[in-house]
């Protein structure tokens, strides 16, 4: 069996028909899936829409909001800020000036303590000199006295005849049996 050329082309020129058709239903198949897919994408994509906007709508009336309370409140802020800023330096500088007023009643007390300490102890001095000045004082001419009184006591005894006088005897405790000692 022998094929001329004139069947052999018309069976090329067939099959390539027959390609070309079959290319052509792929083609028509892809671009209807894509139709497909294309149109559950937009119904997918106005579905994600009227679920998005309201949020962005609600976020973006939040935001607003936040914004707006931010603008107002941010003066307030700063000038609490600056408020605080400004009782943390006075507090500074009151504390340093109370750690030098006490620094200072602190030495002066000292001073004065010892100041009193040196009075006290020149008061207690001058009283234990005049202490022993006084006992001095009176002990001399008491001596003396004694030894006067004494002298005319002996004088007297001599030369008269009573007999010399003698010093009394300590009486004795009773003495108790009961006392431990």
């Amino acid at each position: 069996m022998q094929i001329d050329t004139q069947t052999l082309m018309i069976v090329l020129v067939g099959v390539a028909a027959f390609a070309v058709l079959l290319q052509a239903v792929v083609l028509i198949a892809i671009l209807v899936a894509i139709v497909k897919a294309a149109k559950m994408a937009g119904a997918k994509a106005d579905e994600l829409r009227t679920a998005v906007i309201p949020v962005m709508e609600r976020s973006h009336a939040l935001l607003e909001t936040s914004h707006n309370l931010l603008a107002a409140v941010n003066p307030r802020i700063e000038s609490a800020a600056a408020d605080l800023s400004s009782i943390t330096h006075a507090a500074r500088e009151q504390v340093s000036r109370l750690e030098a007023t006490a620094d200072e009643i602190q030495a002066r007390v000292r001073h004065h303590a010892a100041h009193i300490d040196n009075m006290a102890t020149a008061v207690l001095d001058t009283v234990d000199y005049a202490g022993r000045a006084v006992s001095g004082a009176v002990r001399r001419p008491a001596r003396h006295l004694s030894g006067v009184v004494a002298a005319a006591r002996a004088f007297a005894e001599k030369f008269s005849n009573t007999p010399p006088r003698k010093a009394p005897a300590p009486e004795s405790a009773p003495e108790d049996k009961n006392v431990a000692v």
